[in-house]
């Protein structure tokens, strides 16, 4: 075997390789949008349980934080 064939022979397997590693990347990011696609629906689901759950014409009800001076009866 002379030196031009071993060197095509050593492309062909890099390319291979290359074309395994694209391959697995691909699927990699499908899956995580896949994945993310799944969440997003699943937010969405519990999102409208929790508004058919709220009085009908109530707006979504906002956690209140009090300020120190409110909180302080000592002052």
């Amino acid at each position: 075997m002379g030196l031009g064939r071993a060197k095509k022979k050593r492309k062909g397997k890099n390319r291979r390789i290359l074309q395994l590693v694209y391959n697995v990347n691909a699927q990699t990011f499908k899956t995580a949008i896949e994945a993310a696609c799944m969440l997003a629906r699943i937010i969405d689901h519990i999102e409208s349980r929790i508004k058919k759950k709220q009085a009908p014409g109530a707006g979504p009800t906002k956690p209140t934080i009090e300020s120190e001076t409110e909180g302080d009866a000592d002052n």
